[in-house]
């Protein structure tokens, strides 16, 4: 089958459990460093789209003038209702490519390891339903959800997930474990971060260890699922045109 198109932000923000469930599959990847300014290559040579987090913005195009070229193609992924899993930053760049809107939140950064609450569609829903262990939250972004979402998940302050067709879109990181964890609290743009959410490094990354088997299974379930369905649909993408627009807001 065609490759799934990965979209990285920073090179220490992997694929992580999302690709050991596409290797599983035997779903072959290819990832490309927008950060490092490699260019989004065609739509069409594609089974899927991942986009992963990062430390930026989603509205900051004009420090990071990728970001616009990015919103476009997952506006052009959806159009095309190919299978579209973003994360943390990749599902603030859903909403705003698909009519929503990402934005800094007056409250305090979200930093923990928790599991956000499903609604009663999230629970129902046939990846998300096995969201059912905590992992690692790690924002003050956050979303409003595109027209037409259905919000899948929320916690105390923030939305978690939502879905519009045939695009899923998760805050949180069930992808992460503790080694990936405990790079990010080291990184210097963090730290901010962490200090505002009054939030022990160490405290943090040995919490996502003690619960790492228990992540380690759900996320097998909660990406395995996310597989089936890419491995069971066929994208009508046929190329990017000149004139897409994405969705009005």
């Amino acid at each position: 089958m065609k490759p799934v198109l990965v979209l990285r932000h920073g090179d220490d923000i992997p694929l992580g459990l999302l690709g050991e469930a596409l290797d599983a599959a035997g779903v072959p990847q290819i990832e490309v460093m927008l950060h490092d300014g490699e260019p989004i290559p065609p739509l069409a040579g594609f089974s899927a789209l991942v986009v992963l987090g990062g430390v930026m913005g989603a509205y900051e195009e004009e420090a990071h003038p990728w970001l616009g070229d990015e919103k476009r193609a997952i506006a052009e992924a959806y159009k095309a209702e190919m299978p579209m899993f973003g994360i943390c930053l990749g599902s603030q760049l859903f909403a705003e490519a698909l009519g929503g809107r990402a934005f800094l939140s007056e409250s305090a950064p979200e930093i923990a390891h928790m599991m956000p609450t499903l609604t009663e569609a999230g629970a129902e829903d046939p990846v998300l339903r096995h969201f059912d262990e905590p992992v690692v939250v790690f924002h003050q972004d956050t979303w409003d959800p595109p027209p037409g979402a259905t919000l899948l998940a929320t916690s105390e302050r923030f939305n978690h997930a939502f879905r519009l067709g045939s695009a899923l879109a998760i805050q949180a990181h069930p992808e992460a474990d503790a080694a990936v964890v405990a790079k990010w609290v080291e990184t210097e743009d963090e730290l901010p971060l962490m200090e505002a959410a009054g939030v022990d490094p160490d405290r943090l990354v040995a919490e996502v260890a003690a619960g790492e088997a228990a992540q380690r299974e759900m996320a097998a379930r909660l990406f395995g699922a996310w597989v089936e369905e890419v491995t069971s649909h066929q994208s009508p993408v046929t190329s990017r045109t000149e004139g897409d627009e994405r969705p009005e807001r």
